[in-house]
């Protein structure tokens, strides 16, 4: 049982620290999002070769984070891979955790609203300082929202080469006049869009207000998730009908008083 744990305890230690990696973790979070992959589907996905994909995977198999999907083998043409029973959890919490404002996020943000509706601009930036310094001891923040960023970017980048495939496919039904058999193939729920916007601000206020939009939008995003979930569960939709739409949004700020001298 000890070796079991010593063994789950390293396989967690090499997925918090694989964004270090970026190729191999490139390679899990595409298999985490998109479930169980083969060689050439990875290579895809990743916009990599095949050789490259296949000796990332492998490494991963080594780390035990990675394993064969045996069922999906037996059925389908080439091997393929998954993600191990012993990160799974930690996967899902993972993903779990990019799911919208949870009980904390919110909590820390009416603690935010009451402090500066009580104390003012200055209290609460002191307070948001030592909440900050406060939280280092659990490692570093700046780490944290690498790591998440680099998932982020690896799914997004999926996403785009996702994409590449199938212009390259409609290019080709173009040229040999079958576009419309291929539409007809390749039917998907698609919607890919990029937005970006800057604001300037010069007080803790703005900020705030700024937080209060970003807190609607997902607030009003999650109710519709609740609502299109309770739909598939009504209607019973079988899991190959489903797509999973992708949002991400990050707010930071440029300031370069923290890097003088």
């Amino acid at each position: 049982m000890n070796d079991e744990n010593s063994v789950k305890k390293e396989q967690e230690g090499y997925y918090k620290e694989l964004y270090k990696n970026e190729q191999e973790f490139s390679v899990l979070t595409t298999i985490e999002w998109y479930g169980a992959l083969n060689v050439k589907q990875v290579a895809l996905l990743i916009g990599k070769s095949e050789p490259t994909a296949h000796r990332q995977i492998q490494n991963l198999v080594k780390k035990g984070l990675l394993i064969v999907d045996t069922t999906k083998t037996a059925s389908k043409r080439g091997k393929f891979f998954t993600i191990s029973p012993e990160i799974q959890e930690i996967s899902e919490t993972t993903k779990h955790s990019l799911g919208g404002w949870g009980k904390e996020v919110e909590e820390e943000f009416t603690t935010q609203l009451k402090i500066l509706d009580e104390k003012g601009e200055d209290a609460l930036w002191t307070e948001g300082l030592r909440l900050f310094a406060k939280r280092l001891g659990e490692g570093s923040i700046a780490e944290n929202i690498r790591r998440l960023h680099r998932l982020h970017n690896s799914v997004q980048e999926a996403i785009i080469h996702t994409l590449g495939v199938l212009e390259t496919k409609l290019k080709l039904a173009i040229k040999d006049n079958t576009l419309e058999e291929t539409i007809e193939e390749h039917k998907v729920l698609s919607n890919i869009s990029q937005n970006s916007f800057w604001i300037k601000t010069a007080s803790v206020n703005h900020l705030i207000e700024l937080n209060l939009l970003e807190h609607e939008f997902f607030q009003k995003v999650q109710v519709l998730r609740d609502k299109i979930e309770k739909e598939i569960r009504d209607d019973k939709i079988p899991e190959d009908s489903i797509t999973i739409q992708y949002l991400y949004m990050f707010t930071g700020f440029l300031d370069s008083k923290f890097i003088e001298g």
